[in-house]
């Protein structure tokens, strides 16, 4: 049985996805992307969407499941391999948690 990213259980990483399409629509450099993502949440969502991406980090998803997200995701596309949307979601934590700690 796969598992899979439910919109209506996660749905700040719903929205990230599609932020993450405006962001790849506007070529935001991979090193820009994890802060040009979190522009589009309140600072009061900012704990709540990490804890999503940790239950999501968690699941271990394979590459077909991630792929089978981001096609029918607000993104509409790529990263699509496990890989790289493991990479993604790394990012945006390690944003979130170095704007925790004032760095």
């Amino acid at each position: 049985m796969m598992r899979k990213i439910d919109p209506n259980r996660y749905p700040l990483f719903n929205r990230m996805a599609g932020a993450f399409f405006q962001g790849i629509g506007r070529h935001i450099s991979e090193d820009h992307l994890p802060a040009f993502l979190l522009e589009f949440f309140e600072e009061t969502e900012i704990e709540n969407l990490l804890a999503e991406l940790q239950k999501i980090s968690s699941m271990n998803l394979s590459d077909k499941e991630w792929e089978k997200y981001w096609w029918g995701s607000p993104a509409g596309s790529f990263p699509g391999d496990a890989k790289s949307s493991t990479a993604l979601i790394q990012m945006v934590m390690a944003e979130i948690r170095a704007r925790r700690d004032g760095q």
